[in-house]
């Protein structure tokens, strides 16, 4: 049994499950847009460009997921052939990475965009390769040498400007052409086992009690840099949301609360107990942890959220005026109210079963809270009186949370 096989099986499940799901998934987005005769112009590069840095994005997520350690368990410790190994890993990562991430939202895209057959085939095209050639950029930026990032780095400019630059699509297809035969080299060059980054254990239980809870988020945050990554994307998100909105003046109060509800789309650092197995299970058995973890990780999520918060009234401030202290009560309201929702959904409601990095941070939950807080964003410029409504409502949501938190804390085995 080929390696590709092997791992398209644990990826996809029994039967191929996921993949038929994913299928499902992209048809139903196409087909209701699609007949509801939606359009929003979208031009052609865009396209091209985000399904090449999404699908590039995603696969680099796959890639240096911690867990691989655990999809190669057996794999990497039994002989095996270099070609067909390497083919396995990058065919069955790419694969998984397009029907689940990719084609979802490229469905989106053409059913708005309403592009002709010949871009929605470039543009699929232009998503695999541009996984098959991440593959290759983490084996240049995993080799060692600082030759390989420089050579990621104009790499990645170069088929960046390709797209945006380009005079047709043509350059475009060929720079993409060219990237996949020296991808093709990159590779199989390798060495395979790049792709087996063994990682420490987590110790969970001992982290939990060495230095207390707070000592604990920070090594988390230390061990992945997504964590501090996402909640940097947002700060620049927050800043540049201002001027993105700015040629709406005469509905500029509505934009102002509805982006505070959109910044609190924090994925990974509300994920940290589902992405950490073993400390969720030390949790599960210790008694009291809904105080002395879940109120604490509320209020790690709360400082998070109002940093971000707050530059993006001070952003908006600068940007467009008009910030006063009516706004920094909705900072704090946003804030908290966001942290208590997401510590609770992960507490009650992990996400469980999943496979890969990328399956947790592109989970359907993670829309749970922005969307919400998006929507009562809106409420909020109706009258004042929803402000002070939700402020009493939050105080008894603070009385009640740690009741509410109470349980067994016993939950579905994971797959």
């Amino acid at each position: 049994m080929s390696v590709f096989t092997v791992l398209a099986k644990q990826l996809f499940g029994d039967k191929y499950k996921k993949a038929k799901n994913a299928l499902l998934v992209s048809l139903l987005i196409y087909f209701p847009i699609s007949s509801a005769g939606l359009r929003l112009e979208i031009a052609q590069k865009s396209l091209f460009l985000t399904a090449s840095v999404f699908s590039a994005g995603i696969m680099m997520q796959m890639l240096t997921s911690k867990h691989n350690e655990e999809l190669f368990l057996g794999l990497f410790s039994l002989p095996f052939e270099a070609t067909d190994c390497k083919i396995g890993v990058v065919g069955s990562f790419t694969l998984y990475t397009f029907l689940t991430k990719t084609l979802p939202v490229m469905a989106l895209f053409f059913a708005l965009g309403g592009p002709d057959v010949w871009q929605i085939v470039i543009a699929l095209l232009f998503a695999v390769a541009a996984c098959i050639q991440m593959a290759a950029w983490f084996c240049l930026l995993y080799s060692g040498k600082a030759l390989g990032i420089a050579v990621d780095i104009l790499w990645i400019a170069a088929l960046v400007c390709s797209i945006i630059f380009a005079p047709n699509v043509y350059v475009s297809v060929c720079t993409m052409a060219v990237g996949l035969v020296l991808a093709g080299l990159v590779l199989a060059l390798a060495d395979p086992y790049v792709f087996y980054r063994q990682h420490s254990t987590s110790h969970a239980g001992k982290k939990h009690h060495t230095g207390g809870v707070f000592a604990y988020f920070f090594r988390i945050l230390r061990s992945n840099v997504s964590y501090v990554t996402n909640s940097a994307v947002l700060c620049g998100f927050a800043v540049l949301i201002p001027f993105l909105t700015k040629q709406f003046d005469d509905i500029g109060s509505f934009f102002l609360p509805v982006g505070m509800g959109l910044l609190l789309l924090n994925t990974p650092l509300c994920t940290m107990l589902s992405y950490d197995r073993d400390t969720e299970a030390v949790l599960r058995m210790m008694p009291g942890q809904e105080t002395a973890y879940v109120l604490k990780y509320n209020l790690f999520i709360f400082v998070f959220n109002i940093v971000i918060e707050l530059v993006y009234l001070t952003s908006w401030h600068f940007s467009r005026g008009g910030v006063g202290v009516i706004q920094l009560v909705w900072a704090v309201l946003f804030a908290l109210q966001g942290s208590i929702i997401s510590s609770f959904l992960e507490w009650r409601f992990p996400i469980l079963n999943w496979k890969t990095d990328p399956d947790l941070w592109h989970h359907p939950r993670k829309y749970i809270v922005p969307g919400g807080m998006m929507l009562l964003g809106g409420l909020l410029t109706v009258s004042p009186v929803v402000t002070w409504i939700w402020a009493a409502v939050i105080g008894l949501e603070i009385i009640a949370y740690p009741y509410i938190m109470m349980g067994d804390g016993r939950l579905p085995k994971r797959e």
